[in-house]
């Protein structure tokens, strides 16, 4: 038991075990090299291998990324014409990722430092905006935002059946 211990204690000295990243073996990404310094962020990936069912452009941004994109009511120049629709324009750098749909660019995505550093592939990150399965607000169709009538009753039934055992 000594010996154990006493082998550990030299192990945790000299650092002899080095961690493996799980989350490497999993991304379809190589490893970044050292020049990776010198590339100028936001990136732009091509992800229209992705289906796109959706027929309107739109966009969806990371949280910290909000603010990022606005609509181009004027005559700006598109800075990223292979990534960003001509409809909109990018305010200010992209942190971590804004994916973007249209009919003529496809399924798009502009990576910022953030998300590129986590070595995740984008285009997979972006596949469910751009397919249409996942719903975003900009999906509802009336302009509201209320909770459908079926589901509404669904769970007064459901109160109503708990309130009687």
């Amino acid at each position: 038991m000594k010996f154990f211990v006493l082998l550990v204690y030299i192990c945790l000295a000299l650092k002899c075990g080095k961690p493996i990243n799980v989350k490497i073996y999993h991304t379809s990404t190589t490893p970044f090299s050292s020049a990776d310094h010198e590339i100028a962020f936001p990136v732009c990936a091509n992800c229209s291998s992705e289906k796109n069912f959706r027929t309107n452009t739109d966009y969806y941004c990371h949280f910290e990324d909000d603010s990022a994109i606005e609509e181009n009511f004027g005559e700006w120049k598109n800075t990223y014409p292979d990534c960003l629709p001509d409809h909109f324009i990018a305010t200010r750098k992209i942190k971590a990722y804004c994916c973007f749909w249209s009919p003529k660019l496809g399924c798009s995505a502009l990576i910022g430092r953030k998300f590129y550093d986590k070595k995740i592939y984008s285009c997979k990150t972006c596949r469910r905006f751009c397919s249409g399965t996942k719903q975003t607000y900009i999906d509802d169709t009336d302009g509201s935002d209320r909770v459908s009538g079926s589901y509404g009753s669904s769970v007064l039934l459901a109160f109503l059946l708990l309130s009687i055992c």
